[in-house]
């Protein structure tokens, strides 16, 4: 009864002075819509910038043929028997195949003009990409027609190819079947024939930043069709993809031991094994210290709603002085006192912490909107900020509410 009592003249007084309680909270109600917005479009930006990161495939682990030679003048250039052969790939993919999701092979095959044999009177320049069975997979390939290039195709250097929706839409008729269509590509001493096996979606920028199906004509042929086409026998680069984000490091660490050990006895060249997950740590640690340190400085707007809590309670203990006066003569307690100035000022920072985190909730929303970045609210930094907010009038609203517990009712009672 005793604390209902409290909150209700509490209440009272608010209503009675409600310009000078609006303007007490409204520190309060900046402090902690600037904190919420800070921190929500920090997540925000944190979210976004993960799934841009798992998109471009930056948990992915790349393999790369490098000279072992420190001297930086040395211009020596890899033999085909340095290179990592389809095979060698393979070995090693079936080692760690209950940590990997895909392995992409790459080798360039030239670019060229191409047609289709049975289509329009039209050529598109195309770069040949001779690719392993997983680099769809890897570099996010969406078919729209067809499959995609597959071990049997590597295995038999078959003459097949995955082409672009926009060169098929530039070369076929409306309504034709691209699929066991042959394409000629037409080199400057060559021409090539493969069969069309599938059809990928190149009609928006969209994939990987790192090949993918961005808005270039690339014609995919198998791997091995593209060594011999080019004359080699392996390739310097290959790219992985772990099952999960949690065996990245593990699989990185047992990349780099497996391709020591197979390039162990190869005096000028090894094989580089690197994971940018490091760099996408420091890149959201970074973005988490900028976080805080803006909240931080968010903060001092609390602390400034603080010490006005704890100003306006001075000014109302010296109107109240009669009033604590009369309460203390009638057999009020110093708790009793003190509790009712405390309770005024915490229902002051309660109800700047609500309209606060409404504030904030919505700002954060319509800048997360306006940018176009995932709306990521926290019930946590909510909870957080209506338990600070009355931590806040707890303590700037101690010293007055302590202050008007100790005055002498007499004293009390001669104050005009």
């Amino acid at each position: 009864m005793l604390i209902m009592e409290n909150f209700m003249l509490a209440i009272n007084s608010l209503r009675t002075n409600k310009m000078r309680a609006l303007l007490t909270m409204l520190g309060i109600i900046i402090g902690i819509s600037s904190v919420i917005a800070i921190v929500s479009i920090g997540d925000s930006v944190s979210k976004n910038t993960a799934n841009e990161m798992k998109a471009y495939g930056m948990n992915n682990i790349s393999v790369s043929l490098t000279s072992k030679s420190t001297d930086e003048n040395s211009s020596s250039s890899p033999a085909q028997s340095d290179m990592l052969t389809v095979s060698q790939v393979r070995e090693y993919n079936n080692q760690y195949k209950d940590d990997i999701e895909a392995v992409a092979l790459e080798s360039d095959a030239g670019t060229g003009k191409a047609r289709i044999t049975n289509g329009k009177d039209a050529q598109s320049s195309v770069d040949v990409d001779g690719v392993s069975e997983g680099y769809s997979t890897i570099n996010k390939v969406k078919l729209t027609k067809g499959r995609s290039i597959t071990a049997s195709d590597i295995d038999k250097s078959t003459d097949v190819a995955v082409v672009p929706s926009k060169m098929v839409k530039k070369l076929l008729s409306e309504g034709d079947n691209p699929l066991g269509q042959e394409v000629r590509v037409i080199y400057d001493d060559k021409i090539l024939t493969f069969t069309i096996v599938g059809v990928y979606d190149n009609s928006q920028k969209s994939g990987t930043s790192f090949g993918g199906y961005s808005d270039t004509q690339k014609v995919y042929i198998p791997v091995s069709t593209a060594m011999e086409v080019n004359g080699e026998s392996g390739v310097q680069f290959i790219t992985v993809m772990p099952k999960t984000d949690s065996v990245a490091s593990k699989l990185t660490s047992e990349t780099t031991s497996y391709f020591d050990t197979l390039y162990k006895s190869n005096r000028d060249f090894g094989m580089q094994v690197y994971n940018s997950q490091k760099d996408v740590n420091d890149l959201m640690s970074s973005i988490d210290k900028i976080k805080l340190a803006i909240t931080v400085i968010a903060g001092i707007a609390l602390l400034v709603g603080g010490i006005g809590v704890m100003n306006i309670m001075l000014v109302s203990v010296t109107e109240r002085t009669r009033e604590i006066g009369i309460r203390k003569a009638i057999g009020a307690k110093r708790k009793h006192i003190k509790t009712q100035f405390i309770i005024e000022a915490i229902i002051i920072c309660g109800i700047g912490g609500i309209i606060g985190i409404a504030l904030g909730l919505t700002l954060a929303t319509v800048i997360a909107i306006k940018m176009s970045l995932p709306v990521a609210i926290s019930p946590t930094v909510i909870i957080i900020s209506v338990l600070f907010s009355m931590g806040i009038g707890v303590f700037f609203g101690f010293y007055p509410a302590n202050k008007a517990s100790k005055l002498d009712p007499i004293e009390a009672l001669r104050y005009e």
